[in-house]
């Protein structure tokens, strides 16, 4: 959702043309600045004009020179789109430049496309940030990726008790779920998970290690499909080592050109309960879908006689903004649901002209900063009512500007683990010699109260983690924990007859897959890359 503003016409003008902006009319500057974006065309003349077309070599031959000049567009492009450059240069201390020009020539003339593929996924996690991402294409088929039947999840990451945990194995491979890992191969699983860090995305560390260590059973490439995977773990005081099969992914060719995901209504990502007590349960796995407006809007509508309501998000990715839905029931005026500053380049105005109209400052790369604004549902039955959000390192994107939305304007008490931090829209573009693609953060983003989303996140206001041994009971210590304390806000004495809250957290469970559970039929990465795939056109954007 976009706030439209009157065009600063002087300010395109003046940054479409220069000094020369004033002697053309408004549409010509429009024009021009919707057509002068980075095309790969562009990139080409500027690089042909520059002299930087090296001969192909023995160290380099065609397909290393096509690799090498692909990669130096996903940086020009960065360099042109991408909001954090200057903020997440100072976080991380790191010269993109010397980055970018190291990472370009370790592509040689044996690089596989796989490892062209890790290469890109490197630059992307240099920005610890989870919407600067390295895709797949539609074409998988030449990625050698191998995994094994067992999924693993890190407990309080980035903590000092972080720990790895099994969450799901194949049955009669010896292993139990909540063993604690404690090596992969003979490499301590803390440094394994420091290595897995590199290849993965994320705006927050906790961030970036929950998700590589989801990604520790897989590898890429043919020599390292050839490793075992041995886990050493702990069961109580005994200590075991288990070897496991590798399988190789097969992944069939596309038969049409640029195939997208089947789309789907959203239906599949919310699930709702009336709990004992007259609770409402909803748990948002993400806000994506052709009808997630509407079916928030509707889960809405089936709660709104509860006492109060438990908003599970601890699964959810991000996606559009259909979760305004929810918080304009929970309000009587309008609130801002979080600052944004959109950046102000040729490129994404071609993509996304409604920029055009944003209030904008000549000279600045950057729109001004203005409110996204929620308006309250008239006769909504939810405003005063109790609630509790649930939150975890997975919360991310548009999870994660609900949560602040929540948080900052008081309007439910956030319970769980800190959110994944990170707010920037991002915008997706093809690259031009291989089927992957790219995206960059293309617009800044601050609470309602200016507080930094980006790299931050949302602190939960009551901090519950689960533990190895609640893992292996089968356990949802967060969930029971969160229903006793929106039990606690709906009434100050426990009702005659009342079910202990961690019989009613297994009655969801048991109604619903846990959030913890992970799928042993995909690899973690494949996972994830469908996950970006199918969120990628609504990403914030509020469709």
């Amino acid at each position: 959702m976009y706030i439209l503003r009157p065009i600063h016409l002087l300010a395109i003008l003046g940054l479409a043309m220069g000094n020369q902006g004033c002697t053309q009319s408004p549409g010509a500057a429009r024009a021009a600045r919707t057509t002068a974006k980075p095309s790969f065309a562009a990139f080409l003349t500027m690089e042909s004009q520059a002299g930087t077309q090296p001969t192909p070599s023995l160290e380099c031959n065609q397909q290393c020179q096509k690799f090498r000049q692909e990669f130096r567009y996903v940086v020009y492009v960065g360099k042109q789109i991408y909001c954090y450059w200057d903020q997440k240069r100072a976080e991380t201390g790191l010269d993109f430049d010397a980055l970018a020009n190291q990472l370009e020539q370790s592509i040689t003339s044996t690089t596989s496309v796989t490892e062209y593929f890790v290469t890109l996924r490197t630059w992307a996690s240099s920005f610890h940030d989870g919407h600067v991402n390295a895709m797949l294409g539609d074409d998988q088929s030449e990625i050698e990726l191998y995994t094994a039947p067992v999924r693993l999840e890190v407990l309080a990451p980035a903590s000092d008790h972080e720990k790895v945990v099994v969450v799901e194995a194949k049955a009669d491979m010896g292993l139990t779920v909540g063993d604690e890992v404690l090596a992969i191969n003979g490499l301590p699983v803390k440094a394994a998970i420091d290595q897995a860090v590199l290849q993965t995305s994320g705006s927050t560390l906790r961030m970036r290690r929950f998700f590589a260590a989801r990604k520790l059973v897989d590898v890429m490439g043919t020599v390292k499909g050839t490793e075992p995977l041995e886990l050493e773990v702990a069961r109580g005081t005994s200590r075991l080592k288990v070897a496991l099969e590798r399988t190789a992914e097969i992944m069939p060719v596309p038969s049409g050109p640029h195939a997208e995901p089947v789309a789907k209504s959203g239906a599949e990502l919310i699930k709702a309960m009336i709990l004992p007590g007259g609770v409402g349960y909803l748990r948002i796995d993400g806000f994506s879908g052709s009808q997630s407006f509407a079916l928030l809007a509707q889960a809405m509508q089936r709660l709104s006689a509860t006492k109060g309501l438990l908003l599970d998000l601890r699964k959810n990715g991000g996606g559009d903004q259909s979760g305004n839905n929810i918080i304009a029931q929970l309000i009587k005026a309008p609130v801002t649901r979080y600052r944004t500053s959109e950046r102000m380049a040729d490129y994404i105005l071609a993509n996304r002209p409604g920029n055009h109209f944003l209030a904008w400052t000549l000279g600045n790369a950057f729109a001004d900063w203005h409110d996204l604004l929620v308006k309250p549902k008239e006769g909504s039955t939810y405003v005063g009512k109790p609630v509790v959000a649930l939150t975890s390192p997975n919360c991310f994107s548009a999870c994660d500007t609900f949560a602040a939305a929540l948080k900052a304007n008081g309007l439910a008490t956030m319970v769980g683990e800190g959110s994944g931090g990170g707010t920037g829209t991002p915008l997706v573009f093809d690259l031009p010699n291989s089927s992957n693609r790219f995206r960059y953060s293309v617009v800044r983003g601050l609470t309602a109260k200016g507080d930094a989303i980006e790299g931050v996140g949302t602190t939960p206001d009551v901090v519950i983690e689960p533990t190895l041994s609640d893992r292996g009971a089968a356990k949802d210590v967060q969930l029971a924990r969160a229903l006793e304390i929106l039990g606690e806000k709906i009434s100050t004495s426990k009702p005659s007859g009342q079910l202990p809250f961690e019989t009613v957290a297994r009655l969801v469970t048991n109604a619903f897959t846990p959030v913890w559970t992970q799928s042993l039929d995909r690899s973690p990465t494949l996972s994830d890359e469908q996950f970006l795939r199918s969120i990628a056109a609504s990403d914030e954007l509020g469709q």
